[in-house]
């Protein structure tokens, strides 16, 4: 039964048709733009930037929901330890692995933006 929840939930994701294209003459972001009554001469210039801010806002979107997962994790760990001292060391060091993997990451996002806004 939940075979058939989980095929149920993926048959919109398999169409099989061809998208126009997303740079260029004709492509979806020009027709729009143009629709839109703007220039997009000047989107053109910002476009690389923004799918960089994009990219970047999808990483860390997902580092969070790593950060999440090894947090809820180490803490299922440490409940299902009942009293083992070097298993609640090892959840111990889960959740404590991931808030320094965390903490590196932000930290790198803000020395990123830092020298992003510097140039």
């Amino acid at each position: 039964m939940k075979g058939l929840a989980a095929a149920m939930a993926l048959v919109p994701y398999r169409v099989l048709a061809q998208a126009p294209p997303l740079f260029g003459p004709g492509s979806l972001v020009n027709e729009t733009c143009e629709g839109a009554g703007f220039n997009c001469s000047e989107r053109d210039e910002t476009f690389f930037a923004e799918a960089i801010g994009s990219v970047v806002f999808a990483l860390l979107s997902f580092t969070g929901l790593v950060f999440t997962a090894l947090i809820l994790y180490g803490g299922y760990r440490w409940m299902l330890a009942r009293g083992n001292e070097s298993e609640i060391d090892k959840a111990k060091d889960t959740i404590r692995s991931a808030i320094i993997g965390l903490i590196v990451t932000l930290a790198s996002y803000s020395v990123w933006i830092a020298i992003s806004y510097f140039i």
